[in-house]
């Protein structure tokens, strides 16, 4: 039974970055195209999208939701750095900026923010190593005084 948790454990890095949500955006006069999908490729239908303008982060210059292709789009009033945060509403968020240099012209890109594949190892490790020490200490609080487990 142990192994058995073990092995679902070790495989834990391998599933979680299945869902994570990859946002990519270009400007291509006279619309901005943004691109919402997992980390597997798949297409994120229906998230929210919302969208903040280069001079106010107060309010959202406009927001909506991800087409069955993952698609969004919006036509920029000006230039400069858009932010752009998407929502899957099941707990995966991610955000870009869109930097739009002169309007009327191709030369926008919002490249999206690659996780490091070390940094996503040693957080799956980190993961491991804790749930392990959390099952061993509740494994260690139910024995009766005095036992050993070995």
């Amino acid at each position: 039974m142990m192994r058995i948790h073990f092995a679902a454990l070790a495989l834990l890095p391998c599933v979680l970055p299945a869902h994570e949500l990859i946002v990519d955006a270009d400007y291509a006069a006279p619309a901005a195209v943004v691109r919402v999908s997992y980390y597997d490729k798949a297409h994120a239908k229906g998230a929210d999208v919302t969208v903040w303008d280069p001079s106010s982060a107060a309010a959202a210059f406009i927001s909506g939701r991800t087409d069955a292709n993952g698609a969004f789009a919006f036509v920029p009033d000006r230039p400069g750095s858009w932010r752009i945060v998407a929502d899957d509403g099941r707990g995966h968020r991610e955000s870009i900026d869109l930097k739009i240099l002169e309007l009327g012209s191709e030369s926008g890109s919002g490249a999206p923010a690659r996780k490091n594949p070390f940094e996503r190892a040693l957080t799956g490790v980190s993961v491991i190593f804790g749930l392990t020490g959390l099952w061993m200490w509740r494994r260690a609080r139910s024995l009766p005084a005095g036992s050993s487990t070995l």
